[in-house]
């Protein structure tokens, strides 16, 4: 009977072992955040709180805090809530990782769009950037600030030039095709952060197809760059056009499976993998 007891007893102090272990990360990652807007405090529920450090608000709250007008439709069928405001259309579709605001494309920072209890959450800058308003962290009060008139996005066809937009998807589907959107949006950014290098042509295009040092990306060699970008590699390119960050400022990666990446260890420096790449920062030709 006592042998019976202390293993019982074992059992229950290992399983409230593994229960602590389990649950502690997980809560301390919630916590409950407060937000003012134009000197206003949001009080809604659900609750605005921090989430694997992004700030979540509630969209409808946020929303007519800023528009008390503002209109709103659901669809079942694709689990997309619609937005639509003076001057501006806003598209949340449910666990996706963007909102599209008047066409624009608008990452969410590695978060998603979470629905709970049939409100939907998700991280508050995006949102900032869709109405233009400044969103800013408090570290004195330790809260959210968002000041300054609503001033809607400028839409996606006087953002995005059809030709950066063509050219980047191409390259993503190209060369990232079947990984996920990170990767995708990773591979994005490292062509723009080249562009914007003085050590690189300063057009896409130039980038993409630049052979000074050799072929730079195979698609370009294989002819495979010229392939119908999916609908998400699109979604990728204008996301990194509209300044996704995912890789900071590398401008090298590579499939360590495919090729060597003596070069790179020698020469750059080692920032992160992102499902089948390897990417870099720092190095010259």
């Amino acid at each position: 009977m006592f042998r019976k007891s202390a293993k019982r007893l074992r059992f229950l102090v290992a399983l409230l072992l593994a229960l602590s272990l389990f649950t502690i990360p997980v809560s301390a990652r919630f916590n409950i955040i407060s937000v003012y807007i134009r000197g206003h405090e949001l009080v809604c529920e659900p609750v605005v709180r921090r989430i694997d450090d992004l700030t979540y608000v509630p969209l409808r709250a946020f929303v007519q805090e800023l528009d008390e007008n503002a209109q709103f439709s659901w669809s079942d069928e694709t689990q997309t809530a619609m937005v639509y405001t003076s001057g501006m259309e806003i598209k949340v579709k449910q666990d996706a990782k963007y909102i599209v605001a008047n066409g624009r494309y608008l990452y969410l920072g590695g978060g998603t769009v979470r629905n709970e209890n049939g409100s939907l959450m998700l991280p508050i800058r995006p949102l900032g950037k869709a109405f233009g308003v400044a969103v800013d962290w408090d570290s004195a009060q330790d809260c959210v600030l968002v000041t300054g008139s609503v001033n809607p996005i400028a839409p996606g066809w006087s953002f995005y030039n059809e030709e950066s937009v063509y050219w980047l998807s191409h390259i993503v589907y190209s060369e990232a095709g079947i990984e996920c959107l990170e990767g995708q949006i990773a591979v994005a950014q490292v062509v723009l952060n080249r562009k914007a290098c003085h050590l690189w042509p300063n057009t896409i295009y130039g980038v993409i197809f630049d052979n000074r040092a050799g072929v730079q990306f195979s698609p370009t060699a294989n002819g495979t760059i010229y392939q119908e970008p999916s609908e998400e590699a699109v979604a990728a390119a204008k996301m990194a056009l509209d300044g996704a960050d995912v890789v900071a400022d590398c401008c090298y990666f590579l499939n360590p499976d495919i090729s060597s990446d003596g070069w790179f260890e020698r020469n750059c420096n080692y920032y992160t993998t992102i499902g089948s790449h390897k990417f870099y920062n720092g190095g010259l030709w």
